[in-house]
C-alpha cells in the first residue's frame, strides 16, 4: 500500500516539476483593419510587429522561452473577441506583450490616463478602457506584462483624424542581445499609449507616429544589449513621438501634438533561476531566419509554432492517468477482495492499461 501511494505521488508531481520551466512569451496583437480611415496604417503596423515577433523570438528562443503570435484583425478585432479571449486566457509566470492597433476615446469622467479601445466598434459600451485590460492581464500574474496601444486618448466628442507626414521605418537589424535582456530579465509591468488625455493619436500610410518610434527605438534599445532598461526605452519612445507630432504640428499637417503617456513598473531579475541555462535542449540558433512566421500572411492563432516541450508534457500528462487508472486495476481485487477468474481479469486490464500509457508517451515523443 505504501509503494502504491508513493508511486502515485510520483506521477502527480513529477510533471508539475518537468512542466515549471516551460516559460512562453505571449505576443498578442489586436489591429482594426477594417476602418476606413486607418485600416491601411493598421495593416502596415501590423507587419512591423510581425517582424519584430520574429527578432523577439530569435532572440529568446536560445534560453528555452518559447514564442507564441497570436493576431486578432478584420472582424475578430472586437470587444467581444477580446474580452472571451482573456477570460480564458493562460499566462502565469509567462512574458505577456499585448498590442493594440486601432481607434480610442475617453470619457470626461474617465480616471485614468490611458483611454479606452474602440475595438473596431462604434458603440461606446463595446469598448475596453485599458485600465481594466491591465487590470484582467494582471489577475493572470504574469513574470512581466507590457501593453503597448496606439490609438486616441480624445474625447467622445471630438472626431479621429488621418493625417500624413510622420517618417517611415528603416529596415531595422537585431542581434538581440538587448530585446532579450528587456523582455526576459525584468519582472513586472510596462504600459504605454498614443497621447495624453484629451489629444489624438496621429498615423500615416506607414504606421502609427507610436508604433513607429516604439519599432525604432527597441532597435536601437537591442544595441546596447544588456544595458538596456524599460525606463529609458519607454521614455524615449514618448519624447521621440512627441517631437515627431510637433514637427508635424509646426507644419500644420495635424491639429494637436500628441504626448505618449506610459507607466513603467519593473524590477530587474535573474532569469538564469527560472530556466537552466546549460539545458542542452536549446542550441544556439544565431543562423535562425525566422522561417517560422509567414510574412505573407496575417493569421489568428500560433499554429505556426510548435512547442515541443508542451507536447511532451501533454502526451506525458495524458499517459499518466492512464497509467494511474491501470495501477488502480491491480489494486482493486484486494480492496474488495476478489478471487479467482474475476481478480484475474481485472489485473490483465490494470496491466494492459499501464502497457498503453507506456507506448503511447513513447509514440507521441
Amino acid at each position: 500500500m505504501k509503494l502504491l501511494f508513493r508511486l502515485l505521488f510520483a506521477f502527480l508531481v513529477l510533471p508539475s516539476i518537468v512542466m515549471a520551466k516551460n516559460v512562453q512569451l505571449r505576443i498578442l496583437v489586436f489591429g482594426d483593419t477594417n476602418d476606413s480611415s486607418i485600416g491601411q496604417s493598421v495593416e502596415t503596423d501590423i507587419a512591423s510587429y510581425k517582424k519584430l515577433a520574429t527578432d523577439i523570438k530569435a532572440a529568446v528562443e536560445p534560453e528555452g522561452v518559447n514564442t507564441t503570435l497570436e493576431i486578432f484583425s478584420g472582424d475578430n478585432c472586437s470587444y467581444d473577441k477580446l474580452n472571451d479571449f482573456l477570460e480564458d486566457f493562460s499566462c502565469k509566470g509567462d512574458i505577456v506583450f499585448f498590442i493594440y492597433n486601432g481607434h480610442g476615446g475617453r470619457s470626461h469622467e474617465d480616471e485614468s490616463k490611458f483611454p479606452r479601445m474602440c475595438l473596431g466598434s462604434s458603440y461606446v459600451s463595446k469598448w475596453m478602457k485599458i485600465s481594466d485590460l491591465n487590470d484582467k492581464l494582471r489577475s493572470k500574474t504574469p513574470r512581466l506584462m507590457v501593453v503597448l496601444t496606439d490609438c486616441c486618448n480624445s474625447y467622445y466628442d471630438r472626431r479621429y483624424g488621418n493625417n500624413e507626414g510622420a517618417y517611415g521605418v528603416t529596415n531595422n537589424q537585431s542581434k538581440g542581445e538587448g530585446i532579450r535582456h528587456l523582455f526576459l530579465h525584468f519582472t513586472g509591468e510596462v504600459c504605454i499609449t498614443a497621447a495624453s488625455p484629451g489629444e489624438y493619436g496621429w498615423c500615416t500610410q506607414e504606421g502609427g507616429y507610436l508604433s513607429l518610434n516604439f519599432l525604432d527605438m527597441i532597435y536601437k534599445a537591442d544595441a546596447k544589449g544588456n544595458a538596456a532598461n524599460w525606463e529609458d526605452f519607454i521614455q524615449s519612445v514618448s519624447d521621440n513621438t512627441y517631437n515627431i507630432s510637433l514637427e508635424s504640428y509646426n507644419n500644420r499637417r495635424i491639429s494637436n501634438t500628441q504626448r505618449p503617456v506610459f507607466d513603467v513598473m519593473v524590477n530587474e531579475s535573474d532569469f538564469s533561476s527560472i530556466i537552466d541555462d546549460n539545458d542542452p535542449d536549446y542550441d544556439d540558433d544565431s543562423d535562425y531566419d525566422g522561417s517560422d512566421f509567414d510574412d505573407d500572411d496575417l493569421y489568428e492563432d500560433d499554429s505556426d509554432y510548435y512547442d515541443d516541450t508542451a507536447h511532451v508534457g501533454k502526451s506525458f500528462g495524458n499517459s499518466l492517468w492512464i497509467a494511474i487508472i491501470g495501477i488502480m486495476f491491480l489494486w482493486i481485487p484486494k480492496f474488495l477482495k476478489l478471487t479467482g477468474n474475476s481478480a484475474f481479469i481485472v489485473r490483465i486490464i490494470g496491466i494492459l492499461l499501464i502497457v498503453w500509457a507506456i507506448i503511447s508517451f513513447f509514440t507521441k515523443l
